[in-house]
């Protein structure tokens, strides 16, 4: 299974609920958060910025056709990639964000793979953490 982690809000060019790593940075630099949560997300976030790679490739571009995006998954064996997001995800829980963990056995086309995770053409088919 792959896995995401996902907040209530439809990204306008995947067309699907964004990623917890869109929304992380409002909680960080929203004051109105005890400094406690907002310097445990910043190393949450530095760990991943050290730890794991920038995907390359986020979407294709064609000339004559419309752009085709993709969306982050987790790979099922990045246990502590995983372990990381479930540790910001109840991080962001307890700033009064919502989080859902969503799975998948049947990605798209997958854009881009590593060790950590996989880029997969988004759509009407990504399951859904909010309805």
């Amino acid at each position: 299974m792959y896995i995401r982690f996902v907040v209530p809000e439809r990204h306008r060019l995947t067309r699907v609920e964004s990623g917890i790593f869109r929304t992380i940075d409002h909680v960080i630099t929203d004051k109105r958060q005890p400094d406690w949560l907002r310097k445990t997300l910043q190393a949450e976030l530095d760990w991943f910025n050290t730890n794991l790679p920038v995907p390359n490739r986020l979407w294709i571009d064609f000339k004559r056709r419309r752009t085709i995006y993709g969306v982050c998954w987790f790979r099922p064996f990045a246990k502590e990639a995983i372990s990381h997001a479930r540790q910001i995800q109840w991080l962001m829980l307890e700033a009064g964000y919502l989080v859902e963990e969503i799975h998948t056995d049947r990605p798209d086309t997958i854009l881009y793979k590593d060790t950590w995770q996989i880029v997969a053409k988004s759509g009407d088919h990504v399951p859904r953490g909010f309805h």
